[in-house]
């Protein structure tokens, strides 16, 4: 068994159980909810103490779950080599997984294709890892409180494009000169060279581009992937 599929297995097995604690919880702090309403007993004066903490409960609950299923379908990921995603919506799921780094950072990434559809045979794990080693790149050099937006649509030949647009900050600045000599932006650009991909970056607009070849557009699978 590969390593990426036992780590991926375990990690699925994992959010099926948290998602099943997080259930008892919530059906817990329901019949907790359900005995304070039925209360005849107005002088209990912590029953909207109590309410509200249920309340609390309940939206952290579907907070959890919700972090649940996001990495479950991202543990799902090995399971092929190839398969047909949608990619917006695998942007969606890289974005929410990094939303704590990106707080860190004090950067935000907001998908502008979440209601379009690009669907793209590819390998799954690494079309997410390369997009995370994109984001990971701009939030490394991203100013405070800068804002990236991210842009899916189709490119030539069956091919896939997600443009990444560096908006300035508060002040007005914009971290693209730095980005454009940086070693991470290096690393990037072998990457998606590895990966038969393309990846550019305009300094002066602050948009950076992918370019996905479609496996199947092309047939058969890229040698050394």
């Amino acid at each position: 068994m590969k390593e990426t599929l036992f780590m991926g297995k375990m990690t699925a097995t994992a959010t099926h159980e948290i998602k099943n604690v997080l259930a008892i919880i919530r059906e817990s702090s329901g019949l907790m909810q359900d005995f304070l309403y039925m209360l005849k007993d107005e002088t209990f004066e912590y029953k909207e103490r109590f309410l509200k903490i249920i309340s609390n409960i309940d939206d952290q609950v579907t907070r959890g779950d919700g972090i649940s299923t996001l990495l479950n379908k991202f543990a799902h990921a090995p399971d092929q080599e190839s398969t047909t995603e949608n990619l917006p919506e695998v942007v969606d799921q890289m974005i929410a997984l990094s939303v704590r780094l990106a707080k860190a950072k004090e950067v935000s990434f907001v998908n502008d294709s979440s209601a379009v559809t690009k669907l793209l045979t590819c390998d799954p794990l690494k079309t997410r890892m390369l997009l995370f080693q994109a984001m990971d790149t701009l939030m490394g050099h991203a100013l405070s409180g800068e804002k990236v937006g991210v842009k899916v649509s189709s490119g030539e030949a069956g091919k896939a494009l997600i443009e990444f647009h560096l908006e300035p900050d508060k002040s007005g600045e914009r971290s693209s000169s730095a980005l454009k000599v940086s070693e991470q932006w290096r690393e990037l650009k072998a990457t998606a060279y590895e990966m038969k991909y393309d990846a550019e970056f305009d300094p002066e607009s602050g948009v950076m581009k992918l370019e996905l070849n479609d496996k199947k557009s092309i047939g058969g699978y890229y040698e050394g992937i």
